[in-house]
């Protein structure tokens, strides 16, 4: 199952990002907080902040096909921070709780429960 399927564009040291499909399971999910420091919120809607949040589709459904722009210092920061914001979703979508407790439709689902009376 794709978690996000997402489209970069970069117009000179513009940014622009939007995403077509995401997994519900992520939306109003928790921060988190990607190994090279960018975090990836569900809050309102789809937004890149270059201080280090990339925004994915929230409570807002009205603005979930927004595109939004984001202006870099230069055309090479804005391929450096397309690649940073490429390398948080992939690690988000593999190691985002949202998705730890869903196995997938290879493995078995087995639930054990301990009692103490």
């Amino acid at each position: 199952m794709t978690k996000i399927k997402f489209q970069t564009t970069i117009n000179g040291d513009i940014l622009l990002f939007s995403i077509i499909d995401m997994d519900e399971r992520a939306r109003g999910s928790k921060r988190f907080k990607a190994s090279n420091g960018l975090e990836v919120v569900s809050h309102k809607m789809p937004s890149i902040i270059t201080k280090g949040t990339i925004y994915i589709r929230g409570y807002s459904q009205l603005h979930d096909d927004n595109i939004t722009a984001t202006k870099l210092s230069s055309h090479d920061e804005a391929i450096k921070y397309r690649n940073k914001v490429i390398a948080a979703l992939k690690e988000w979508s593999e190691k985002a709780p949202c998705f730890q407790d869903t196995p997938t439709s290879n493995e078995s689902h087995t639930t054990c429960s301990v009692y103490k009376f």
